[in-house]
């Protein structure tokens, strides 16, 4: 591994979280943010039938619609709908950068989990902090140019190091809150964000009075954790075939094999094929408390957390009360 990709890693390590600029020519940042828009606001017709029958679940990853969220965003699930799209998130994936740091965290065998274009705006709510599955490791592709006063990600730096479940303890709680602690996701069109999911994350409102905050999510599943496989769309937009239609690393990224997988008391789990393999994110999964600043930290997260509810259930009586 390069010295960049090492300085890359080791501030992913420290801080839970690192920016890279565009590993992307600016004709294909532009083609791919011009494309993506016109995705947003774009339908198609999608019948349950046009899903490969297997795996036999019901995670669909429909690409035909864009959906309106609880927090006013707009979500879409964008691979299978552009060709453009598909061979520039192509070109993303096997870059060399980010190829060596996917694969420092993930090891060989990853799957993608999520593939999607999150639109915020002026109008959209908080995110509150959060973990999601501390196994997952995420990029965000920016699609327009993102600054401090957009309503952007923001990470509480070094929270993935914490032997605390966060999960969704304070995700009903403005970020604001936590202001002065938190770095938002900033940068350049074309840009990209790699954050472990472990890390404590969200969404801070815009502060402009029109804003355009765009970026194509994507999350990444290391072999030898639970994972739910998608069926997916028999054909793409513009293709007869779905997976043949992608290129190498897609479709590998995308494929159903049952081989790939087993079942562990009822969950399907991405077979780990080498016992042997090191990925950084496993040494993250299962924290124990292991000292005296871990237990003082854990206590000031749980006394933190039992804090801000107890003043959200005063604050749900009082206007009980004055109604």
């Amino acid at each position: 591994m390069r010295e960049s990709e090492n300085n890359l890693v080791a501030e992913i390590e420290k801080n839970g979280f690192a920016h890279l600029a565009s590993v992307l020519d600016e004709n294909s940042i532009v083609n791919l943010s011009q494309e993506c828009k016109k995705i947003l606001y774009s339908e198609f017709i999608q019948n349950e039938d046009a899903y490969s029958q297997f795996p036999d679940t019901q995670k669909f990853y429909r690409n035909n619609i864009t959906k309106k969220t609880a927090y006013n965003t707009l979500n879409r699930n964008v691979i299978g709908v552009s060709p453009t799209v598909d061979s520039i998130i192509e070109k993303v994936l096997t870059n060399k950068d980010v190829k060596e740091i996917l694969v420092a965290f993930c090891g060989q065998d990853y799957k993608i989990l999520t593939c999607a274009i999150r639109q915020a705006s002026s109008l959209s709510t908080f995110v509150g902090l959060h973990q999601d599955a501390p196994y997952q490791f995420s990029i965000a592709v920016f699609l327009n140019d993102i600054s401090e006063r957009s309503a952007t990600t923001v990470f509480y730096n070094e929270t993935h190091k914490i032997p605390f479940k966060f999960d969704s303890k304070f995700e009903a709680f403005d970020t604001k809150i936590f202001n002065k602690k938190l770095t938002p996701a900033i940068g350049k069109k074309g840009d990209i964000v790699f954050f472990m999911n472990k890390v404590l994350h969200g969404m801070k409102t815009g502060e402009n009075d029109s804003d355009d905050s765009a970026v194509i999510l994507m999350c990444f599943h290391p072999c030898g954790y639970p994972y739910l496989p998608w069926r997916l769309p028999i054909q793409s937009s513009y293709s007869e075939k779905f997976i043949s239609s992608l290129g190498p690393e897609l479709a590998r990224l995308f494929r159903y094999d049952k081989s790939d997988y087993s079942v562990n008391n009822g969950e399907i789990i991405l077979k780990l094929k080498s016992q042997n393999e090191h990925k950084i994110i496993d040494q993250y999964v299962d924290q124990k408390v292991k000292s005296l600043s871990d237990i003082i930290l854990v206590g000031y997260w749980y006394v933190t957390y039992l804090f801000f509810f107890t003043l959200r259930v005063i604050r749900k009586l009082f206007r009980i009360n004055k109604k």
